[in-house]
């Protein structure tokens, strides 16, 4: 009986190492491949491992930070009451730095970047102090 309870347990813990194995092998090691242009190589023809990093590992994902992230702001504001107090979402008392139904992108690039958010829908006048 005992040994049967060790067959079992060994079958599960090995079926749990198998499955954790595989999902930590979906990153790669370091910074993907790229080419000549700087963009990453993706290969389209594997869903499981599409990029190969520097050292030649294949994976889901690459280890290095991006060179930008993209935002696009809808609504970007300052209230005097809190909108969501309630079931009205009400931004009556809200003074918006940016209001674009098609919304407004902002790329967020490494530090030093003279970039600023476009805030030319910004309601007028912003009231000082408020």
């Amino acid at each position: 009986m005992n040994l049967d309870r060790f067959l079992v347990s060994a079958l599960f813990l090995g079926l749990i190492w198998v499955g954790g194995a595989s999902t930590a092998m979906a990153e790669t090691e370091t910074a993907c491949e790229r080419n000549d242009a700087g963009a990453i190589i993706v290969d389209q023809t594997s869903a499981d491992d599409f990029v190969t990093d520097t050292d030649g590992n294949d994976g889901t994902s690459c280890k290095e930070a991006p060179d930008q992230y993209r935002v696009t702001f809808y609504r970007f504001g300052l209230c005097t009451a809190n909108p969501l107090a309630d079931n009205t979402n009400s931004l009556a008392s809200c003074t918006f730095l940016v209001n674009d139904n098609d919304g407004v992108v902002h790329t967020i690039e490494g530090t030093g970047n003279s970039a600023v958010l476009n805030t030319s829908t910004a309601d007028t006048p912003f009231n000082t102090g408020s």
